[in-house]
């Protein structure tokens, strides 16, 4: 097969491309345990030689030790958060990540672009880790994408890498010495993850521990 370039030149011979937009970021849906368990045990494996020194954890640091790149930059189409080119068998670099910078900014959270690109990018990095890479976890089936289970699979990823289970009481429990309602408690946490504030709600609500006690 002769190698193809796309309109951002990245060649390749067999070139995965995916790309991420403002529906699928932030629609929910319900997984299995078992699921849950499969993503969990990845993520951990991916996180076990982190030095836990801070809540924000270096997603594009630990996207490059997987030998894939992050770019950002306007797309010209606005609903359009990520796309990606992906080659699991190239020995240099497995692929791109390219991130849209034009996010539309919720007045009422600061930094939400820089916030909302971590989380792009951990759902971007997901849908390597899960359905691309060598020793993938589960089997890319496209009928699973009217249920939206294998987007809601690679959220689910993404909430985990960027929000680890262990990080989240102590978290709670610190913003709690400075707010004493659930909004400002969320704010602080989306603040110290550098996460969207809806991630945060899910995050605490997927995990069953209270925001508001």
């Amino acid at each position: 097969m002769k190698n193809r370039t796309n309109r951002i030149g990245y060649q390749t011979e067999r070139d995965a491309v995916f790309s991420l937009n403002c529906e699928d970021l932030f629609s929910e849906s319900d997984l299995s345990k078992s699921d849950c368990k499969l993503i969990k045990k990845e993520v951990d494996n991916i996180l076990h030689k982190r030095k836990k020194s801070s809540c924000l954890i270096d997603i594009v640091a630990i996207v490059n030790q997987h030998k894939i790149s992050v770019r950002k930059g306007e797309f010209p189409n606005s609903k359009v958060y990520s796309i990606a080119f992906f080659e699991p068998y190239a020995r240099k670099s497995k692929g791109i990540i390219h991130v849209n910078e034009d996010f539309k900014i919720p007045e009422s959270e600061a930094d939400y672009q820089f916030r909302c690109s971590r989380y792009v990018t951990a759902c971007m990095f997901g849908y390597y880790v899960l359905y691309w890479k060598k020793k993938h976890v589960f089997k890319l089936d496209r009928a699973l994408e009217k249920e939206g289970k294998y987007i809601e699979r690679i959220r689910y990823f993404a909430r985990c890498l960027t929000m680890p289970e262990g990080m989240l009481l102590p978290a709670l429990d610190f913003s709690k010495q400075l707010f004493k309602d659930e909004e400002g408690r969320i704010k602080s946490l989306a603040h110290a993850f550098s996460v969207p504030c809806s991630v945060v709600k899910r995050r605490f609500g997927e995990t069953n521990i209270p925001l508001d006690s």
